[in-house]
């Protein structure tokens, strides 16, 4: 394609620079370099007695004015059927025809002498790179951008009208590609406005508050192309564009893989049939097994002949199940096996939806952070690129999501109270009031009854009927809950101040974090270990020693302790993602978010 492509491109040049050159049939691309510039750069013939160029008769007398070009491209623009240039379909056409108006509707990568210029080679290398973004290159026009090259090359007969409509509309489709793949790289090709839009609607009509904030990562597109189009270097300035984070850069490898894996036919389903084991024979089954990890990764090398699983296979399957959060047995159980049968193309399109959830990621987390994964059910805190502290989570059920955002962990809460978020109170504590009224009582419980702005009274729940009450009423209460045991926060919450009021805290319902699928909280975070994290923000953040808080801590006082300053908390929501050694690891769709995006990216 590049060879045939590059030889078009130069024969469309040598054409417009002189009508009387021979018409080279192909330039190898070891060479194409070399003379290209000779061609960019090359003037029409000189004019005698301030008659037109040779070049310019050739082409008709219609082409001795420019206003005749820029008539073709506004046309084009404006939707205008030229023959066989049937109007282009351009995905950023409001952008594109601000930047021709702009121009006053000259071409910009050939120039009304037919001049080629590096930036029109340097776009068409992109595009053909755009695939390894997880793009597709079908959606800037490469198929339409070769053909009228190709026509502008083969057909000596063109029309001088066609010739003229023909560059006016593989300019504009130059142009479009350059601004929507732009776009497409830093922002990404789902419209995350419209993705907002659903939540809203979908939290409405279901009474959940679905929560995904996205940074915005928008930018002047024209003006970019402007700058770029002036710096030699449009290819490595465009592509450019993603984002550099690590887990982009991991992300884009894992789709490479599996894009060849694709591409060279996928994988075979194992069979039904009974576990395999350490030393187990299956003559059919075993071989199908191991070439299926080696295709991935998981199995470093793969016999066609082998029958037996070995310890290199229940290794390889047991990181392969590490991968897939399922219990690592290196055992061939039907879960395993329902999981390796899912097809090359459906872990292909995870993968090609996470990346674009990637793309909206800044440069860098930074040098040490607070990351946690809903799917994954896991908070980690990374120094240096390394994984400091790493702890199952329990996170907000269907009901009640953890919203997707950025925050701060600024401070942390020993012997913290818990005041009840008013929906609790509401569905939950109230019906349990009504029923018992030793309720508040018998759980430590402390009722506020807010006097003015900034002060309250605590008052007596026996005091109140609290039959007069429903879930749709207004509750003037405070409910909180004191600390020490039984106090659903525990021992400790680390603070991240956000309008969620969401935070990471301790919690004395130990048994949870058993489960493979932690989502079981009104949307804060739970974490498994929490004292782990404490020892060692207080010891390398604070000014107070490990040693100190734990006295702190027995004093069963409620305390802050600031951290010396903020660290940043990630909350994400990655159903795929690759790790260092490009294994890529693959979660469930908890929230419903995939199925959402799916829909987006197709239409």
């Amino acid at each position: 394609m590049k060879n045939i492509l590059f030889s078009t491109l130069l024969m469309t040049v040598t054409l417009f620079a002189d009508a009387e050159l021979e018409i080279v049939e192909s330039i190898p691309l070891d060479d194409m370099r070399d003379i290209q510039s000779e061609y960019i750069v090359k003037e029409p013939t000189e004019a005698v007695d301030n008659k037109p160029a040779t070049w310019v008769n050739g082409l008709g007398a219609m082409h001795e004015k420019v206003e005749s070009k820029r008539s073709y491209l506004k046309g084009i623009l404006n939707g205008l059927e030229y023959g066989k240039y049937a109007p282009a379909d351009l995905k950023e056409a409001r952008a594109v025809k601000e930047l021709y108006a702009k121009r006053h509707y000259n071409t910009f990568w050939i120039t009304s002498d037919f001049d080629i210029s590096a930036n029109l080679f340097e776009m068409v290398d992109a595009i053909e790179k755009s695939g390894e973004e997880g793009l597709e290159q079908s959606k800037y026009h490469l198929s339409s951008i070769v053909g009228i090259l190709d026509d502008l090359k083969n057909d000596v007969d063109l029309s001088h009208r066609d010739r003229n409509v023909a560059v006016a509309q593989v300019d504009v489709l130059l142009s479009d590609a350059f601004l929507t793949m732009a776009k497409d790289l830093r922002e990404g090709e789902l419209d995350y406005r419209k993705f907002n839009n659903i939540l809203r609607a979908k939290s409405e009509k279901e009474e959940i508050n679905y929560n995904w904030e996205n940074p915005s990562r928008d930018m002047n597109y024209i003006a970019f192309l402007e700058r770029v189009s002036e710096s030699g270097n449009l290819e490595r300035e465009l592509l450019g564009l993603s984002t550099s984070n690590k887990l982009y850069f991991q992300m884009k490898e894992a789709y490479k893989l599996y894009k060849n894996i694709a591409i060279q036919g996928g994988w075979k389903k194992i069979p039904r049939g009974k576990q395999l084991r350490l030393g187990n024979i299956s003559k059919k089954r075993v071989p199908l097994m191991a070439e299926r990890l080696y295709l991935t990764g998981d199995l470093n090398y793969f016999d066609p002949d082998i029958t037996v699983l070995t310890q290199e296979m229940k290794d390889a399957l047991k990181h392969y199940q590490r991968r897939m959060a399922i219990w690592p047995s290196g055992v061939l159980t039907d879960i395993t096996r329902n999981a390796l049968n899912v097809s090359v193309e459906k872990r292909l399109k995870k993968i090609k939806l996470n990346l674009e959830r990637m793309r909206w990621e800044s440069k860098t987390f930074g040098s040490a952070y607070v990351y946690i994964n809903i799917p994954d059910f896991k908070m980690r805190f990374v120094k240096d690129g390394l994984t400091e502290i790493e702890m199952r989570v329990v996170v907000g059920k269907k009901k009640n999501p953890t919203p997707i955002f950025t925050s701060t962990f600024s401070y942390m809460v020993l012997n913290p109270t818990w005041a009840v978020p008013s929906s609790i109170v509401k569905k939950e504590m109230l019906p349990r009031i009504q029923e018992d009224p030793d309720y508040l009582a018998t759980r430590q419980f402390k009722l506020y009854k807010w006097m003015s702005k900034n002060k309250k009274e605590e008052i007596d729940g026996f005091d109140i009927d609290w039959w007069q009450y429903d879930e749709n009423s207004h509750l003037p209460y405070t409910f909180v809950r004191q600390a020490g045991k039984g106090n659903p926060l525990g021992n400790v919450k680390f603070m991240f101040p956000n309008k969620y009021a969401v935070y990471m805290h301790d919690t004395p319902q130990k048994a949870l974090f058993k489960n493979s699928k932690r989502a079981y909280s009104h949307g804060c975070i739970r974490l498994h270990k929490p004292q782990a994290l404490l020892e060692y923000m207080s010891d390398n953040y604070t000014q107070t020693p490990y040693e100190s808080v734990q006295r702190m801590l027995k004093s069963g006082k409620s305390q802050s302790l600031s951290l010396d300053y903020g660290i940043p908390v990630y909350i994400r929501y990655y159903t795929a993602w690759a790790d260092r050694d490009g294994g890529v690891n693959f979660r469930g769709d908890i929230y419903g978010y995939d199925k959402i995006q799916y829909k987006l990216l197709e239409n």
